[in-house]
């Protein structure tokens, strides 16, 4: 289990946001895949006592009716206290979120949190590690890592009781749902739900460190810069939507930085050989939905073209300005 969380930490926190060879993520994942799997069938005992169960199903299901009721009336209280209006959510968020919610607590409670108690032997002291597991999951997002650790003590409480794992991924999926009607739209939970390493780390990193106050920021939408980039700057990002915007962003006497694909980078400085651009560090970001087609991902994957493979899943990146960059750069 120690090594489980290790892997899944070093790969995400290490390999990823240092952006080290697609052949190590792979190799990463592929081992922790392993290892989870390995764990899971050396200690099998049997669907029901992992809560894969439909006998009690009718019964938990409706025992989570009233704490879902009260968790819907107070986050309604907080909505018109502070004179918002709620979202109404589309059918299929409901769907998706049971069905993620049924995955994330087979992980959290079929696993961790029943291979704890089968450690300490103590009912509290599992739940609230197995809480705090779920927890870590969501750093550094202090919004969903606080609502994860409360939701995580009650859930693991209600499946320790229950054992049963679609109730508690209904459980899953009825909270996040109200919150997301709730509690976002009234600005009390962040719209920023990024977990783990933040995309471009280097590059924004080399930006924290170069930026002066008249530095603006602009992103290429076109080379699909993952959105959640622009939340460590507080939306002070300029959006640039063509060719032509981009040379005029660049054309300003005040300095500035603009991050955008390497693809568009070339292109860029082939078509206006009158801008001045100066390259300031390349990078790469994991895309957040694959290309298309996507049964060529499919193929790929079957013949481990890991070559393929990384052009699928990581996207060349690169960080320009109007202005020369510092000698040295650092990183």
């Amino acid at each position: 289990m120690t090594l489980i969380l290790f892997l899944f930490f070093h790969t995400f926190w290490h390999l990823i946001y240092f952006e080290r060879s697609s052949v190590s993520v792979f190799v990463s994942f592929a081992l922790l895949g392993f290892v989870f799997i390995y764990s899971v069938i050396r200690h099998w005992q049997g669907l029901t006592y992992y809560g894969v169960r439909l006998d009690n199903l009718g019964a938990s299901v409706q025992a989570s009716v009233l704490p879902l009721f009260l968790l819907v009336a107070i986050c309604v209280g907080i909505v018109m206290v502070k004179g918002r209006q709620g979202q109404w959510p589309e059918a299929r968020e409901f769907f998706t979120l049971s069905l993620w919610g049924i995955f994330q607590q087979g992980v959290i409670q079929s696993y961790f949190l029943l291979r704890y108690f089968e450690i300490v032997q103590r009912k509290k002291l599992a739940i609230f590690l197995a809480a705090l597991t779920f927890t870590a999951f969501h750093v550094p997002n202090v919004d969903l890592m606080t609502v994860t650790f409360l939701g995580g003590l009650y859930v693991s409480h209600f499946f320790l009781k229950w054992r049963n794992l679609f109730a508690v991924g209904f459980l899953h999926g009825m909270i996040s749902l109200t919150l997301l009607m709730t509690l976002r739209p009234a600005h009390v939970i962040s719209d920023n739900y990024r977990v783990g390493p933040d995309p471009l780390g280097p590059i924004r990193t080399m930006i924290e460190n170069h930026r002066t106050p008249e530095h603006e920021i602009g992103v290429f939408l076109p080379s699909g810069i993952p959105s959640t980039f622009s939340h460590y700057f507080d939306d002070d990002i300029k959006a640039l939507g063509s060719f032509e915007e981009l040379k005029d962003f660049l054309g300003q006497s005040q300095s500035v930085f603009v991050v955008l694909s390497r693809a568009d980078y070339e292109r860029l400085i082939a078509r206006w050989t009158d801008t001045q651009v100066f390259f300031w560090k390349y990078s790469l970001a994991w895309r957040r939905s694959l290309r298309k087609p996507k049964s060529a991902f499919v193929m790929s994957l079957i013949k481990l073209d890991i070559n393929r493979l990384s052009s699928d899943l990581r996207l060349p990146v690169v960080l320009i300005s109007n202005q020369p960059p510092p000698k040295p750069l650092n990183g």
